[in-house]
This record gives structure tokens, C-alpha cells and sequence, in this order.
């Protein structure tokens, strides 16, 4: 079969769309891809790239989501791998594989050092090959409302993405700035990227002043609580099992326990430590962090996760490409 590798072309933008919800993710309705691009602050049509055949129609896909991620500190450009995707009657052929290898072209011509994707277990050995390695992304479970020991006074409310983004924005910065890995968010990001989100139980807390002082998204999934995000003003590190049981109360009082980041600090004890999914990450060009030279995957890694018992890589399903 003959096929071209090229970008998208403007005028195939809703082609490209139905054909992720139609030929490659289906059951995922049309309208969750609309969103991921519409919403996206810095979409840029020619970070999409196909295998068309010889009458243009669109066999195999891919996109690289253009990113800045905080590590040691400091931002470094990033790009995602997401929405890939080949139809089933072509799989098989190679094609998949003529298009990664276009997208990490793509992310050396924009200068991106890293590159990171999701992806199951069964598909680690595929991107081995291409240079991706996996970084332990492991998660804590403990029950609700155990050890709980806050004494300040605070309410909590639905967040306004509008009204509360700088807040957000700066609690943000505050508490994931000093981890590795998170997608360094603006304000117009929290307006249009996290406003859109299709997990909308985002709480603000606020202090006896009325000044917001930490912030949360948890979902409820049977009886566990997901924190899918979560940051605070520095003073307040330790309102997490506070929030939790606030939260719990508010819209899931059948909550058992709690699933959430390793390095958020909480005083119950851990039931056990959890995986959800593989964390892959290649170094696209060296750069420089902290004055030392990153020079190939093995550093990028050994960096992201840093040195100690505990990870310090800090993820939010939010921020899922």
C-alpha cells in the first residue's frame, strides 16, 4: 500500500477529529476530541501528523501536544505523544512507526528536549525502540478521615475558573513547581484546558478571610476517592487530610478511602502503593538543568524521579494528553 507522512492540512481538521472517534478510539464520543482541541492554548495544526493513502484518506494519525513541564525548578519545553491511532485494517504495516519517528523529528526542529506519553504495559517493548523508557509513577491509597488533626478554619466552594485562575494559577506554581514533571499551567490555560475538563469536581478552600488558600479535584470511583489535582499556598502543606474528609463529605460520602500523589504529605497511614499506568519519557536534544548537563535518557529519568526513597515525578490526570 502507498501512503504519505505529512502534517494536517487546515481544511482537515474535522476529517482528522471523526476519524479518532470513529476508526481509532470508538467509544469515546466526538465531542471529548473537540474539547481536547479546542481548548488547548497552544494547538498548532502542524503538530498533527497522518498517513493518507493515494486518495487522501486518513489511515494512521498522531499529535504532539506542545508543553513546558517543571523539573528542578526550572521550565523545560515538552512534547506529549497522544491522539495515536492507526485503522485496524492497516495496523501491522510499519505506519505507526514512520509517524513517531516524524513526530520526534517534528519535536528536534522545535527545539523540545524531552518527550513523555502514556501508554499500557502491553506497548512499553514498542516504545523501547524508539528510545522512551518508563519512570516509576507510583500512587498511595489510604482511608478517609484517619489521623486528621486541623485546627484552622477555612470553607470550601465549586472553583470559578474565571474569577479564581490567578489564585489557582499561583497555588499551582507554588506546590508543583517544587516536584518534576507537571504541565506548567497559565491562567488562560486553567480558562480553557482545566475549565473543560470532563472530571468538574474542583473545589476551592478559602481561609476565615475569605482568601483561597488550597484547591482539589477528586472523583468518586465506587467507594475510592481519585484526586485528580490538588495544590496549596505554601503554610497550609498539611490541609490535605482535611480537604479529603471536607470533599468526601460534600459529594461522596460512600467514600472508603483515598487515592492520591506520593509526594502530597498526609499524616494516614498508607494502605499500600499503587500503579495506574506507565509513565514514558525519551530525551529528544541534551540541555542543561541546575548546571548539569542531562545527556541522555538514563539522566532525564534518574532526574525526573530524583535521588531518595521518594519519587519526586508529580502528575495530574487533568493535564492527560
Amino acid at each position: 500500500m502507498t501512503y504519505q507522512i505529512r502534517s494536517l492540512h487546515e481544511d482537515e481538521l474535522c476529517k482528522w477529529l471523526h476519524f479518532l472517534a470513529d476508526d481509532v478510539f470508538k467509544g469515546i464520543p466526538l465531542s471529548c476530541f473537540t474539547r481536547e482541541w479546542d481548548s488547548d492554548p497552544s494547538r498548532d495544526i502542524s503538530s498533527i501528523f497522518v498517513a493518507v493513502d493515494a486518495k487522501e484518506r486518513i489511515v494512521s494519525g498522531g499529535r504532539v501536544f506542545i508543553r513546558e513541564i517543571y523539573l528542578n525548578g526550572e521550565t523545560v519545553k515538552a512534547g506529549g505523544i497522544g491522539s495515536f491511532g492507526t485503522r485496524k485494517r492497516y495496523r501491522g504495516k510499519g505506519i505507526s512507526t514512520a509517524l513517531l519517528t516524524r513526530c520526534i523529528a517534528f519535536m528536534q526542529e522545535r527545539d523540545m528536549p524531552v518527550s513523555y506519553l502514556l501508554c499500557g504495559d502491553h506497548n512499553e517493548k514498542y516504545y523501547n525502540r524508539f528510545g522512551y523508557q518508563s519512570c516509576q509513577f507510583l500512587k498511595k491509597i489510604s482511608k478517609i478521615g484517619v489521623g486528621i488533626s486541623y485546627k484552622q478554619a477555612y470553607t470550601i466552594r465549586n472553583i470559578d475558573f474565571t474569577r479564581d485562575a490567578e489564585a489557582v494559577s499561583a497555588m499551582h506554581k507554588s506546590f508543583c513547581g517544587n516536584y518534576n514533571g507537571s504541565a506548567i499551567r497559565s491562567e488562560d490555560y486553567w480558562k480553557r484546558w482545566i475549565a473543560s475538563c470532563p472530571f468538574k469536581k474542583y473545589f476551592i478552600a478559602e481561609d476565615d478571610q475569605g482568601r483561597p488558600i488550597a484547591y482539589i479535584n477528586a472523583h468518586l470511583d465506587g467507594t475510592r476517592l481519585c484526586v485528580y489535582d490538588f495544590a496549596y499556598m505554601q503554610e497550609y502543606y498539611d490541609i490535605f487530610d482535611s480537604l479529603v474528609s471536607k470533599v468526601s463529605a460534600e459529594i461522596a460520602s460512600t467514600a472508603i478511602d483515598v487515592k492520591y500523589q506520593v509526594p502530597i504529605y498526609s499524616y494516614m497511614p498508607v494502605e499500600e502503593h499503587t500503579e495506574d499506568c506507565l509513565i514514558m519519557y525519551k530525551l529528544i536534544k541534551p540541555f542543561y538543568s541546575q548546571s548539569k548537563l542531562i545527556g541522555d535518557t538514563d539522566e532525564l529519568v534518574a532526574t525526573l524521579r530524583g535521588s531518595g526513597n521518594q519519587s519526586r515525578l508529580l502528575l495530574w490526570e487533568v493535564d492527560d494528553i
